[in-house]
């Protein structure tokens, strides 16, 4: 209560009851937002209960002192009390009264001081009865004025029309007995704007009349702007989802749909109404069904498919090959699985077309095949008409001529034959290539009581067609020379073949222990159409080089890069 105010010394008369209730002659009776006094009989300065303090603020446009406080239903001094005695009695009664007043002003004060929540309250005349300083703070910060006990609430707002319609409609709602919580936006959003959740309500006494009403302000700004970029995020993740290229459903562990986006619509020709909630099996086909639910089963253990092929089954009938990855999905503890989400891509015409494309490389295979099992045939025909002519002649250099010719047919038979029952058309296991051209020179000159052995010492070395043919040619030669003139007056002799590959690099070297070159033996310049051969097919058609030693017999070294099956070289003149 504020000081200055005096008591009616007319507020306790002789009651024809116990209690009697005196109200001004006209005018509301407002109640002061103080707490009921109470007396405890007995004490010294007790006062008779209930004593409610009523302030008449609002009495003012009836004519009434406004600093006076009146007091009604306050009981009767006790028998036997003088007059004057109870007079001192309510004289003290109304000081502690006030005291407790101011006590509980400030205990509010105190506890609101410091809290960032709007209140205020305002009595039946839109005037303020109490707020706290963030209240003061924002009315300031919107409105620009100062504000103390008894400002009117509308004359705060009277130079913001809209905002004043506001706070008067807001306002009277309370005084009129209904609570309302409204949504209010202050302030340049792209500046200082805040947001609050605004609470009014009425004011009762004891009686339940309304004495006024209270405002409870929240700023929810943060709150609100953080909920709005969830909202925004929450949106761009939908719409991402809806609208991707790429068909995406998600399932919850009861193997339930929850998720169906718009390509998967167009997938299967479904709605995601019509299949939200429902079971996985609906999408596939009958044959593929239990397969493809052995999949799904799995994502929901942690598995994840990094590229699954998964027919689905779309609304016609008709089925298409979708190629999955997936990702499982965790609750907030990471353990428990919440969902699996799959995202696919139709590659039904792919898979048509790579069919196709399977179907004409078997094709091609069958047609490759053929033309090397033609040509096989046809250098077989005529290294057998060159054998037959070789054993019908009796002149020694005509046989060599035709044995020479023979072999080196034999050795581009042999390729094809190897190509014709390989499966593969690009590439010639070099190590067995060489294994049957020995072969093939032991039967025509480890005859008789002649007894030469060949020794392979060989890496796995694959060779490209390009390569293998001149490669095998090269060493037909260097083993017809080493057969024919490395053990001349022998019975007996070794030859020694050792290949490697390192490096991208081919080594073939071919060792006898004959009898070796002649003294002073110059390969570049022979004239043998045997060394010309090797030579023009090593650095022609190999780009490699050649190398022979003679010690101890004859060494010759043949080195080239390897090339991969897609380089292709003309065939080398080899006349010159």
């Amino acid at each position: 209560m504020q000081k200055g105010r005096s008591f009616r010394k007319d507020a306790a008369v002789s009651p024809p009851a116990p209690y009697e209730r005196k109200l001004p002659s006209s005018g509301p009776i407002v109640r002061n937002p103080a707490i009921p006094l109470t007396a405890v009989a007995g004490e010294e300065n007790a006062v008779p209960e209930p004593i409610h303090i009523f302030r008449a603020d609002s009495l003012m446009k009836n004519g009434r002192d406004p600093h006076k406080v009146h007091i009604v239903n306050a009981q009767t001094p006790q028998q036997g009390s003088s007059p004057p005695e109870g007079r001192r009695r309510t004289k003290d009664a109304m000081r502690n009264s006030r005291l407790r007043v101011r006590q509980v002003h400030e205990l509010l004060m105190a506890v609101t001081g410091g809290t960032e929540t709007i209140i205020a309250a305002i009595d039946t005349d839109f005037r303020l009865i109490f707020f706290n300083d963030a209240y003061r703070e924002e009315i300031r910060r919107i409105t620009g004025k100062d504000i103390g006990l008894g400002s009117s609430v509308i004359d705060l707002f009277s130079h913001m029309p809209e905002q004043q319609k506001t706070a008067i409609a807001e306002w009277s709602q309370a005084l009129s007995g209904e609570c309302n919580i409204r949504i209010r936006e202050f302030g340049d959003p792209a500046r200082y704007q805040r947001i609050y959740r605004v609470r009014h309500t009425p004011l009762r006494d004891a009686e339940g009349c309304i004495t006024g009403a209270a405002e409870i302000s929240y700023d929810i700004t943060r709150q609100t702007k953080a909920e709005q970029g969830q909202r925004t995020t929450s949106d761009y993740l939908e719409n991402l989802i809806n609208y991707a290229n790429a068909p995406i459903i998600v399932w919850d562990p009861l193997f339930r749909i929850t998720r169906f986006n718009r390509a998967f619509e167009y997938l299967t020709g479904r709605s995601a109404e019509s299949v939200l909630g429902r079971s996985l099996d609906i999408l596939f086909p009958e044959a593929s069904r239990e397969a493809s639910l052995d999949l799904i089963r799995k994502t929901l253990t942690g598995e994840r498919w990094e590229s699954v092929e998964i027919p689905i089954r779309n609304i016609h009938g008709g089925v298409r090959i979708v190629l999955w990855n997936s990702a499982t999905l965790y609750e907030a503890d990471g353990v428990t699985v919440s969902s699996a989400i799959a995202q696919g891509q139709d590659i039904t015409e792919r898979k048509l077309a790579e069919g196709k494309n399977i179907a004409a490389l078997k094709e091609k295979e069958t047609l490759i095949r053929e033309v090397h099992h033609r040509v096989k045939n046809n250098l077989q025909v005529i290294s057998g008409l060159l054998d037959m002519t070789r054993m019908r002649t009796a002149d020694e250099a005509t046989t060599g001529i035709l044995t020479d010719m023979m072999m080196k047919i034999q050795t581009m038979a042999q390729i094809h034959t190897r190509l014709y029952e390989s499966k593969q058309f690009d590439q010639i296991n070099f190590e067995a290539q060489v294994r049957d051209q020995i072969a093939a020179m032991s039967s025509i000159y480890s005859i008789g009581s002649r007894r030469i052995v060949c020794e392979i010492e060989s890496e796995p070395v694959l060779l490209p067609v390009d390569q293998a043919i001149p490669c095998a040619l090269v060493v037909n030669e260097i083993l017809s020379n080493s057969f024919k003139h490395a053990f001349k007056g022998r019975r007996e002799g070794t030859i020694r073949i050792t290949m490697t590959q390192a490096g991208g690099q081919i080594r073939i070297a071919i060792r006898d222990d004959g009898v070796g070159l002649p003294e002073h033996f110059d390969a570049s310049r022979s004239n043998s159409l045997g060394l010309k051969l090797i030579r023009t097919l090593i650095q022609h058609q190999l780009r490699g080089n050649l190398i022979i030693n003679s010690a101890k017999g004859t060494e010759v070294i043949v080195e080239f890069p390897l090339r991969g099956p897609e380089v292709k070289d003309d065939v080398a003149d080899t006349r010159s």
